[in-house]
């Protein structure tokens, strides 16, 4: 069996309903707890990176090393993390170590979470990047719904056990509960992880920011 490699952060149309936080952030920078999606990530696997997707206009502000918004071909099977799915360290933790078949869990509003063979997720891949080009431009505020392969939507959902609930951040006010749930597990997990080094979003070179 292989272990999941790869990852990918993401925020799809349901980020309108974290604003005003969403509106400057990709939904899995916004902090609930003691981290982020992303640092829950990097803090499980050992400081692996991976690949971001959000929008076109907050690319430039990514200032985490290791992680890039140029998608490449996926090489290994990869685990994909919607920015919505609540940041329960527990919970990502169960989702890194799946291995065997692929998994796809989803929601109402669509992918909360995946793990994919490089066929797959290459073909979500294709898809997220397509709906993004149509659903930004030229409005950015209410993109319509990204509509997943039906290869995606076929996949069965992991098991993941009576402990591991997996519930999304649905609106901004979700925050709240969802941060209360979260601190026990950060609090272990920063404390087994050991010193951490923060690279908050937006926080970029003076370089960097010297756009044309």
């Amino acid at each position: 069996m292989q272990q999941l490699q790869q990852n990918v952060l993401f925020e799809d149309h349901t980020y309108g309903r974290l604003q005003p936080l969403a509106l400057s952030t990709p939904t899995y920078e916004i902090r609930c707890g003691m981290f982020n999606t992303r640092e829950r990530l990097q803090l499980v696997t050992a400081g692996q990176g991976g690949l971001a997707l959000c929008r076109e206009i907050l690319r430039p502000l990514h200032a985490a090393p290791d992680w890039s918004c140029e998608a490449g071909d996926p090489a290994e099977r990869t685990l994909w993390l919607n920015g919505r799915l609540a940041p329960d360290a527990d919970l990502v933790a169960r989702l890194h170590s799946l291995r065997g078949e692929d998994w796809a869990l989803t929601d109402e509003q669509g992918l909360l979470a995946a793990a994919l063979n490089p066929t797959l997720s290459a073909l979500l891949l294709a898809s997220w990047q397509g709906w993004e080009a149509e659903a930004w431009a030229p409005v950015i505020w209410a993109p319509g719904a990204w509509e997943l392969p039906a290869e995606i939507t076929a996949l069965k959902s992991p098991e993941l056990g009576a402990q591991y609930a997996a519930v999304e951040l649905g609106w901004i006010w979700d925050l709240v509960p969802a941060t209360s749930r979260a601190l026990a597990a950060d609090l272990k997990l920063a404390v087994g992880s050991g010193p951490m080094e923060r690279h908050p979003f937006g926080l970029i070179t003076a370089e960097a920011a010297a756009w044309n």
